[in-house]
């Protein structure tokens, strides 16, 4: 769990610099105004934000295992990421607050010449993934097979979730279904990661935004979807191994095996999305932009987006809209879907949250 609130908190330190530059924080500017002092400035006031609440959050997480209260209350490292979250979501909003009343003050967008999208054509098809969801998809299979021809092995009841210590503390019936329930939810998820990867990329290179250098953000957008095609594939195969792991664990029957399976794939899975954002940094660093702006300025849309991070517009018939901070595709909560969807997060959210307060 703390390896995850690492890379939780690396990914929050990281956002500006995987972010359009001429979106500090979530706020608009002028491509003239992004090494502006009061950005650079809020900038690394948002920094120093995410380092103490990840070592916070880490040392919280480290004692409750020193204290062996995680023993008796599993689910309290996840409330303490989620309370790393919400913190994180807080500091967002007030560190951006000064480039707020700067833009405003001094009229950064008055006498502007904006244009909001820069067409890029018919995006290209990418396959460089596909090997990836192909091995998963066959590990999943295979390990299906391996575990029906020795069905009369696994033990009834059946063992179907493990502790962070190895020890099985969840238990169902043996019968077929419940046996390959884990590769059929890897099946799923696999497609699910191949099915937003394509959508990603394709509404990435859709539009472009023009941002003072069109020439430099198609390259480095380009770029980045790339990137994510080629970062999703390796996710999808370490989502396989998971589910993979949890179908011939029960033939183990050792907490030993448990322990390392959990440690192996949850490292993996980090790693990986350590790797996409160190990418995306270099990226970003790449594609420097021109001391002079030599196309117009993206418009000052922050009225559409709630703190920076949501973005709520009724008018607009997108579901999926680019996000603003950070690289991928938020929803439209002024949607009708969107705002479905966001019904459903929160319940989910407060059903985590008592789950892990009863646990």
């Amino acid at each position: 769990m703390s390896l995850t609130a690492v890379v939780l908190g690396l990914a929050f330190w990281a956002t500006p610099a995987i972010s359009r530059d001429t979106l500090p924080l979530g706020v608009s500017v002028p491509a003239e105004r992004v090494h502006d002092p009061v950005v650079l400035r809020a900038i690394r006031t948002w920094h120093r934000c995410c380092l103490v609440g990840t070592a916070v959050a880490v040392a919280a997480i480290v004692l409750l295992h020193l204290s062996g209260i995680t023993a008796s209350r599993p689910g309290l490292p996840v409330i303490i990421m989620l309370a790393q979250l919400g913190a994180g979501f807080a500091s967002w909003t007030v560190v951006r607050l000064p480039i707020i009343e700067a833009k405003r003050q001094e009229g950064w967008y008055e006498d502007r010449r904006v244009r909001k999208l820069a067409p890029i054509g018919t995006p290209e098809e990418s396959g460089s993934a596909m090997p990836w969801y192909v091995a998963s998809v066959l590990l999943l299979l295979v390990a299906a097979v391996f575990v029906l021809l020795r069905y009369d092995t696994l033990p009834d009841p059946l063992p179907i979730h493990w502790g962070a210590d190895g020890a099985v503390d969840g238990w169902a019936r043996r019968t077929p279904l419940q046996v390959l329930l884990p590769a059929a939810i890897g099946l799923v998820l696999v497609a699910v990661v191949a099915l937003c990867t394509s959508i990603v990329r394709r509404r990435l290179l859709a539009s472009i935004p023009v941002d003072g250098d069109r020439d430099r953000t198609r390259r480095l957008t380009r770029a980045q979807a790339h990137l994510i095609d080629r970062v999703m594939g390796p996710l999808a195969l370490a989502t396989g191994v998971s589910f993979a792991g949890i179908l011939v664990l029960p033939l183990a029957k050792s907490p030993a095996a448990a322990r390392w399976w959990l440690a192996i794939t949850v490292t993996a899975i980090c790693l990986l999305i350590l790797w996409m954002i160190a990418d995306l940094i270099r990226l970003s660093r790449r594609f420097t932009r021109r001391l002079t702006p030599v196309d117009a300025d993206s418009p000052d849309d922050d009225e559409l987006w709630l703190g920076g991070l949501f973005y709520v517009n009724r008018a607009d018939p997108s579901l999926l809209v680019p996000k603003r901070a950070g690289v991928g595709v938020d929803l439209n909560y002024g949607h009708p879907v969107g705002r479905v969807l966001a019904v459903f997060i929160l319940i989910d959210l407060v059903f985590t949250i008592g789950v892990c307060i009863v646990a």
